[in-house]
């Protein structure tokens, strides 16, 4: 059983945090830690968040080698596209004249960056997720829509 010695600041922190942390894998973090300060056994906190043995001493072990920081920070594994880097000149030059159909932007992303080959999924894609909060879209949250006219045929008064 691993040992853990919690202050009772600690215990406040832990009992805020695991409701209100914008990440919902470092509150089951900080819940099962906030369970052991409150006198849990490993099975009943195990049993309560649903998670296995190994899982809940990687938490305890983590917390004890790293301290909050390790607790609460979010080490996923994502590879980097090749575009990250033309990020900021692509959003800019999107803001300033939108593409209107994905072939377009495809262009001129190769166009603004030199690469040939340009996954059209980098500019729609919605894999932004981390501890910075889920935006559902990566890139086109930061675009702007072109405005949709209304045809002839709607702007007629029916009669």
């Amino acid at each position: 059983m691993i040992r853990l010695i919690f202050t009772e600041e600690m215990r406040a922190r832990l009992r805020y945090e695991r409701i209100h942390h914008p990440h919902p894998r470092v509150r089951q973090r900080l819940e099962a830690l906030y369970l052991k300060s409150e006198g849990w056994p490993h099975q009943a906190i195990r049993a309560s968040l649903g998670i296995s043995k190994p899982t809940l001493i990687g938490y305890l072990r983590l917390f004890q080698d790293g301290g909050w920081a390790a607790l609460t920070g979010c080490r996923f594994r994502r590879a980097q596209s090749a575009l990250a880097p033309y990020e900021t000149v692509i959003v800019a030059a999107f803001t300033h004249q939108p593409p209107a159909t994905l072939a377009e932007a495809s262009t001129r992303i190769a166009e603004l960056t030199g690469s040939s080959a340009v996954p059209i999924r980098w500019v729609w894609s919605s894999s932004n997720s981390g501890c910075n909060g889920a935006s559902g879209g990566r890139y086109r949250d930061r675009l702007p829509q072109r405005p949709v006219g209304r045809s002839s045929a709607a702007s007629k008064p029916r009669n």
